[in-house]
């Protein structure tokens, strides 16, 4: 009994760690090609670099597939749906454009920009939400399944 004890104590203590090695691998990503774009177009000084960073954008959330869908798991709300902040974004887009019209020494201009830049702000930051709802959440349940397997399989040894 102790030997199959050892056995599923490395199983579990093996599973742990890549989980979450591999949670923090995937939020890292998702931190580097969406949330921290946001936050660079947000500090952009020109309509041409707040342009690029929200091209760039777009692009990392349509091949992270959050352009449908929720980042929530039980209390699914507007805030939540990654459909209507993949509008917002394209919606900047298409603000962006208008605003290359008028000149940068305008001061519509820079108030144009500045209101995007709230925009930006007030987007959700991905990262931690995106990884629960695709991969932290089971990963979580089929660990605590084997560390209490682990437990119940020899209790003698605690």
């Amino acid at each position: 009994m102790r030997k199959f004890w050892s056995i599923f104590l490395t199983i579990s203590i093996i599973v742990t760690i890549f989980s979450m090695a591999y949670c923090i691998t995937v939020g890292y990503r998702i931190n580097r090609d969406i949330d921290s774009v946001i936050s660079r177009a947000t500090i952009a000084a020109s309509q041409e670099d707040m342009t690029e960073h929200v091209e760039t954008l777009k692009k990392n959330m349509e091949q992270y597939e959050m352009t449908t869908g929720h980042i929530a798991l039980v209390y699914k709300t507007s805030l939540t749906d990654l459909s209507l902040h993949y509008q917002t974004v394209e919606r900047i887009l298409e603000r962006l454009e208008g605003i290359r019209e008028m000149g940068e020494e305008r001061v519509a201009h820079q108030l144009a920009l500045e209101d995007l830049r709230r925009v930006l702000r007030e987007l959700p930051r991905f990262e931690i939400r995106w990884v629960w709802i695709h991969y932290a959440w089971w990963m979580l349940i089929i660990n605590i399944i084997l560390w209490i397997i682990t437990f119940i399989s020899c209790p003698g040894e605690w």
